[in-house]
């Protein structure tokens, strides 16, 4: 059995997967409901002092789920509110941001998998999709947190 853990329409989801053909679904989306992926943009926008909407474009283009994966000298322009002239930061100062909403995310994931008594059940490990899947770190960080091996989703078209 595997988890594939999935965010769609700002509700995070997970199902455990015994085959193909049998699924089980952890109804977890109330106990999240309220960490949205925007919740992130949120924390960066507020964080790093930028509209929301560049909050955005910045943790998709430069945001990491670890710091510890993210290189001291590495910068990133910051545009700033008010008309005034944009700022650059360190990308260590976003994944600072970043990794502690990533990891309460993740923590509140598996604490539901425990407590419903699936945990023991996913051998065969776990799946990231969606936005979370391509967000540098965040398999590490979740494989840290369930302590099982992860892979990424592909989208089929």
């Amino acid at each position: 059995m595997f988890a594939c853990i999935s965010c769609h329409r700002h509700v995070w989801h997970v199902w455990l997967l015994h085959t193909i053909w049998h699924v089980m679904t952890v109804k977890i989306s109330q106990l999240l409901q309220w960490i949205f992926p925007c919740h992130i943009t949120n924390d960066i926008s507020m964080g790093l002092r930028t509209p929301a909407e560049e909050a955005e474009k910045i943790k998709i283009k430069y945001g990491c789920a670890l710091v510890s994966l993210v290189r001291k000298d590495e910068t990133i322009e910051v545009p700033s509110v008010g008309g005034r002239k944009p700022r650059v930061l360190s990308r260590q100062t976003l994944a600072e941001i970043v990794e502690p909403r990533v990891e309460e995310i993740f923590t509140l994931v598996h604490n539901e998998v425990v407590r419903t008594g699936f945990a023991n059940l996913l051998a065969s490990g776990i799946v990231l999709t969606g936005g979370s899947a391509i967000l540098e770190g965040a398999p590490e960080l979740a494989e840290q947190i369930f302590n099982l091996l992860l892979g990424r989703g592909r989208a089929f078209h």
